[in-house]
């Protein structure tokens, strides 16, 4: 910035160092006198109490060129207001990781020069907190014009199909036919097109070769190779699996319909489970956690896995870079291995669903434009290029087939992709009450009076029936 002249502080935004076209900080300085730059950095409407754009205007004396700026803008008003009138600004939110950001705010650069009559600004975070925020704006009016949501929030803010904008009112300007049926049908519903999936989620298992070779084993195939490896690790300190909460609730429930053959939640999304069903699960989850199978949750961290304190962990598809190069990085040879399952079972006991769609607001006020910008988002090549596999491997035929004509498919998402397609057949949806945060710390909750004793097994378990229903309302 210390070489470049702008017209206001909307262009020292647009040009801000820390890639924030939409950087809120410089467009609240207009508004706002701050007594130094770090307050000015804490109050940054993009969240960033380090923006670089602020920290490089500290330290490259910018007071002289926020000077220049202040005077170049007032004698550029009129010019400046003309160019802000004749573009439309909508907004759009994530969540991820820093990789993540970083893709999308090139792409909403690369949308932007696409499309010259549209100014985006940007919402974004960690996931931590994200969702409880998300709740707020919904719930406010507040939330932005275009939005990567959770599966899950279908049915929490759009019971009936009218919570987001039917996307089947703006197909002029998106290109559904990139999409199979069955794809669309997750986001629909009552008959209204409320959301796309960028891709499609299950939970593997991430394994760490070289740790099972030390031991002199072969990489588990079945729920006894899990036990058996366990016998010989737990004398080092070393748990086979670890996973965190919601993982580790899945990873129950689906031995339970392998070893029951039913459902744990019904067509609606409704508990299936009675005290009996749920006292099953429970003896198995104290049996995982007495033969060191499995890593205390308590105890467990994401980084366990890469650091060599357990062996294997349940993953989502679109995490799988995130852990396995995590682990080569340290050396070790990482793998997406078979899903254990009980000899007979007739359940897989899987469950598959989008791992993130995109929405448009039911009150936006600019529809053709945000759909213009979600279009690109799942469909346009450069920015697929971008995007590569992070989200999992998309659905959208023109993005996968841009990746595949690039070489990029060579990733360890597309390696648990491949699996997930596999056995997609055999696997169940994954209702969204079933990442329902009330009900896992229900049964968390529950499991935890059993295994300090606390409760005994039958009263943990009607406790937990109890609990999650009345979680689901």
């Amino acid at each position: 910035m210390k070489a470049k002249t702008f017209k206001s502080f909307d262009d020292a935004a647009g040009a801000s160092s820390c890639g924030h076209h939409a950087c809120g900080m410089v467009r609240s300085l207009k508004a706002k006198t701050f007594k130094s730059f770090d307050d000015a950095a804490g109050a940054s409407s993009c969240g960033h109490h380090a923006c670089g754009m602020v920290r490089s205007l500290k330290f490259k004396l910018m007071l002289p060129v926020l000077a220049s700026a202040i005077l170049l803008s007032a004698c550029t008003a009129g010019e400046s207001k003309t160019e802000l009138q004749q573009k439309t600004r909508i907004s759009l939110s994530w969540w991820g990781n820093d990789k993540r950001h970083e893709y999308m705010m090139e792409g909403v650069d690369l949308f932007e020069q696409k499309n010259a009559d549209i100014d985006v600004s940007i919402r974004y975070g960690e996931w931590n907190g994200f969702e409880t925020k998300t709740q707020v704006y919904m719930e406010s009016g507040n939330e932005t014009d275009v939005m990567l949501i959770n599966y899950s929030w279908l049915s929490r803010y759009s019971t009936d199909g009218t919570g987001y904008y039917d996307l089947n009112q703006l197909s002029d300007y998106i290109d559904l036919s990139a999409f199979g049926e069955e794809y669309l049908e997750y986001g629909t519903v009552n008959g209204h097109l409320n959301a796309l999936p960028t891709a499609m989620n299950t939970t593997i298992l991430c394994y760490n070769q070289s740790m099972f070779e030390q031991y002199g084993l072969e990489v588990p195939t079945s729920w006894d190779d899990l036990f058996s490896a366990a016998e010989v690790m737990r004398d080092d300190g070393i748990y086979v699996l670890g996973s965190v909460k919601k993982h580790t609730v899945l990873i129950l429930y689906s031995y339970y319909e392998q070893l029951s053959g039913k459902p744990t939640f019904d067509e609606n999304g409704k508990y299936n489970l009675n005290a009996d069903d749920v006292a099953q699960i429970l003896t198995f989850y104290k049996q995982l956690l007495d033969e060191k199978v499995l890593c205390p949750i308590d105890e467990y961290d994401t980084g366990f896995f890469a650091g060599g304190q357990v062996a294997a962990t349940p993953i989502w598809v679109s995490d799988a870079g995130v852990y396995c190069d995590a682990l080569a990085e340290n050396g070790s040879t990482p793998v997406i291995g078979e899903y254990p399952i009980l000899p007979d079972a007739t359940r897989y006991g899987r469950f598959i669903k989008p791992s993130t769609m995109y929405a448009i607001s039911a009150d936006t006020e600019h529809p053709v434009e945000a759909a213009k910008l979600l279009n690109f988002l799942l469909n346009d090549e450069e920015n697929a290029l971008l995007t590569g596999t992070e989200k999992g491997v998309p659905i959208s035929e023109r993005a996968i087939k841009t990746l595949s004509e690039n070489g990029k498919l060579g990733t360890y998402e597309y390696i648990a992709y491949q699996d997930m397609e596999n056995n997609i057949d055999r696997m169940s949806i994954l209702y969204p009450s079933m990442e329902n945060n009330g009900a896992i710390d229900a049964l968390k909750k529950g499991a935890d009076e059993y295994l300090f004793d606390k409760m005994s097994l039958e009263e943990a378990s009607e406790m937990i029936v109890n609990d999650v229903n009345a979680a689901l309302g």
